[in-house]
């Protein structure tokens, strides 16, 4: 309902919208009002990741005012735009010129122009690279030691050259918008993967302290990437990118923790008998069975959702018996899965 609200919404503000460039402001009318910006108050424009251009305010950023970029590609108003500074590429411009004195990339300017230029396309490839290795982990991970091991190192390899080369290497970014070289992909997609790969793969039955252990294993990373970000605590900008770089460095925490319980686990498991106390989806679409330990001894919460196969679902009946393997795990964070049953326990 939210969903189909919020496009009724979109479709009915986008019809009703109207745009106008007068003599002495611009003026947007949407659905509730009009918003207006007088043109001695402009200081120029940047363009929005959303397909609009943002006309900035010397009064501030939250007195500034979007322009669709269909609008502003209108002769009337490109024309108009030409007038104005675009703030974009006076902060590229700003940015380049401090690094045209860095001495890491070079002995005069040119030389580090061109230095920054071959930098920059290689760590367009290091995206590339960040991106298959979560592409390999995510739908083929085979051998999946290695695949788990070289997700692991490639975020912390990104952290230690953001922080070796300081002001010329990020973890965020626009490579197309900023001179400096961004490694977004490459320390953000394997991070993610990795806590996906974790809740795909293991039915976790103690979730506290791996959660736990992960914030814990995340914080050492989220130092360095605020370190390597120079994130201020007096803007709200900063303060989110803050938390974007928190839930990243979890990700990996948790995720790298998790999986690391589960691969090096080499226990026995202790087969358990459970009833059957629900069903969920289909044979052929997510099977899942929800299953309460017998013995009450066992120390075990109500398994919800562990996936089955197709032959396990249809020979499930709700009230029905069926055994699972608890495992230690390596850390001892106890993990299921489905088991055959011992002769005695029919």
């Amino acid at each position: 309902m939210i969903l189909a609200l919020g496009a009724v919404y979109a479709i009915v503000d986008a019809w009703t919208s109207r745009w106008r460039l007068l003599p002495d402001r611009v003026e947007a009318k949407g659905l509730f009002g009009v918003e207006s910006l007088s043109r001695a108050k402009i200081v120029g424009f940047r363009v929005e990741p959303q397909d609009h251009i943002r006309l900035e305010s010397v009064d501030g950023r939250k007195h500034g005012l979007s322009v669709p970029m269909h609008v502003a590609k209108n002769p009337v108003w490109a024309a108009w735009f030409e007038t104005l500074e675009n703030l974009d590429a006076v902060a590229f411009n700003q940015e380049l010129a401090i690094l045209e004195k860095d001495p890491r990339l070079g002995a005069n300017p040119t030389a580090r122009l061109e230095t920054l230029g071959s930098l920059r396309k290689l760590t367009g490839r290091a995206s590339l690279v960040g991106i298959g290795l979560a592409c390999w982990l995510l739908f083929y991970p085979h051998p999946y030691g290695p695949a788990v091991a070289i997700n692991v190192v490639t975020p912390l390899i990104a952290l230690a050259v953001a922080n070796r080369w300081r002001g010329l290497v990020s973890l965020m970014g626009d490579q197309g918008e900023e001179p400096t070289i961004s490694l977004m992909a490459f320390w953000f997609m394997p991070s993610l993967i990795l806590a996906l790969r974790a809740l795909l793969d293991i039915d976790k039955i103690d979730w506290i302290q791996p959660l736990c252990a992960g914030l814990g294993l995340a914080a050492i990373p989220f130092l360095f990437a605020l370190r390597a970000q120079r994130v201020s605590p007096k803007s709200w900008a900063t303060l989110f990118l803050a938390l974007f770089l928190a839930v990243v460095t979890f990700c990996w925490g948790w995720g790298t923790i998790s999986l690391a319980n589960w691969w090096f686990d080499k226990a026995p498991p202790a087969i358990q008998r459970a009833v059957v106390v629900h069903k969920g989806g289909s044979a052929d679409d997510d099977p899942t069975l929800s299953l309460r330990a017998v013995d009450a001894g066992a120390n075990l919460p109500l398994i919800e959702d562990l996936k089955v196969s197709k032959a396990r679902f249809e020979a499930s009946r709700v009230g029905g018996v069926a055994c699972v393997a608890i495992y230690p795990g390596w850390l001892g964070w106890r993990y299921v899965a489905m088991a055959r049953c011992p002769a005695a326990a029919h």
